[in-house]
């Protein structure tokens, strides 16, 4: 195997390989704490015991966090820890698998900076929930007609869209959005099988029953969602100091300067990520206490996105990557033609080559004289 084998090798299999490690290892912790204090103890220990109890949501509560929050549980519960680990798993590793098929984190410095962002997961849970809908969003903008491996990928984000909407509301008012959105550009493209939504609403409905609730509670439980984050709207202020709030609003501008504003695609995507940002701020500065280091990172792993994502304008600007080939191979031709073209040499010019030929041309050719023949005389004498 040569050295070129082994970098594509490298490229497409160890540096994602190594990335999906990284995201298993840092979703996969469980977070349990030895001890939970204030108002966080009541709600911990409620997300443990519903699920343990199989309480129903939309029937016997209503609250932000939905049937599968028992993972975000800092409370250790015997009956849940094998749902815990399973669920926490299967989603670190579809997300993981997602993440390198829809990007291009192919070079080391890729690789590092996916790490340095995932590892972050481990203490600020709540962003991982938003993730699988930008991937969405940046993956049917690529997808084309006929494309049955972005299709399989963005059927299994649905499933982890499903999967985060029933952990907490926050994914549902980025998630729903986004398949609207993108349902209707696939629309408009004249791809009028809705398979995404479909396979959204199918796992949706799987999962909900797989926690052991009753689908009869299902619009129920999703209109309690509405009606607690907008009594959170109504009671949460902006707690954290104005300079965090400057700092991301920078951080959004500096962002927003790789937006793309030409074309469907361009605009499909800008708009999605705008959404991102604003459920990114309502994440980290609209809730009880300080919790900006959430928005911060959901930002971060924004314009990762924005820098990784062929769909992007940050990418893409100047010339397409087919507009430039097309370009250089227009250029290639034209100066094969040139090269073609025969060209005098100047009367009082003489070349000397480095094999001792020189090429010398006549001074002029003289009214009724038929072209002189050009002479190459070398050490072989003349040709």
């Amino acid at each position: 195997m040569n050295t070129s084998s082994l970098r594509a090798f490298g490229r497409q299999t160890v540096i994602p390989a190594l990335g999906i490690i990284v995201m298993v290892l840092s979703l996969i912790d469980t977070g349990y704490q030895s001890s939970v204090r204030g108002l966080d103890l009541s709600w911990h220990a409620m997300l443990g015991y519903a699920h343990a109890h199989n309480l129903q949501h939309g029937r016997d509560l209503l609250f932000n966090y939905g049937p599968l929050s028992f993972m975000e549980s800092a409370i250790y519960f015997e009956k849940n820890h094998a749902d815990v680990l399973l669920l926490r798993g299967l989603y670190a590793l579809t997300l993981g698998l997602c993440f390198f098929c829809v990007l291009r984190i192919r070079r080391v410095i890729d690789l590092l900076l996916f790490c340095a962002l995932a590892l972050f997961l481990v203490l600020l849970h709540d962003v991982y929930l938003l993730l699988p809908a930008l991937l969405l969003a940046h993956n049917e903008v690529q997808r084309g007609p006929k494309d049955r491996a972005r299709l399989a990928v963005s059927i299994v984000l649905a499933f982890d869209m499903a999967l985060a909407c029933q952990v907490q509301s926050g994914a549902v008012f980025l998630s729903v959005p986004v398949l609207l959105l993108v349902t209707a550009y696939r629309i408009r493209l004249r791809d009028y099988v809705p398979v995404v939504p479909v396979c959204f609403v199918f796992f949706s409905l799987l999962v909900f029953a797989w926690a052991g609730q009753d689908l009869v509670n299902f619009p129920a439980f999703f209109a309690g969602y509405f009606d607690v984050s907008q009594a959170y709207n109504a009671d949460m202020g902006l707690h954290a100091p104005w300079g965090y709030q400057l700092a991301f609003a920078l951080g959004a501008l500096v962002v927003g300067s790789t937006f793309g504003l030409r074309g469907m695609q361009q605009l499909l995507v800008s708009a999605l990520s705008i959404l991102s940002l604003m459920v990114a701020y309502k994440m980290g500065f609209i809730r009880h206490g300080e919790h900006p280091f959430a928005s911060f990172l959901a930002l971060a792993f924004l314009g990762a996105v924005q820098l990784w994502s062929p769909a992007s304008h940050f990418r893409n600007r100047g010339h397409p990557p087919d507009r430039a080939i097309a370009a250089a191979g227009r250029r290639v031709q034209d100066l094969s033609l040139v090269d073609q073209i025969p060209r005098r040499v100047p009367a009082e010019h003489s070349v000397q080559t480095d094999a001792g030929c020189r090429l010398s041309a006549p001074k002029s050719e003289g009214p009724g004289r038929g072209p002189r023949r050009h002479s190459v005389q070398g050490h072989s004498g003349a040709i």
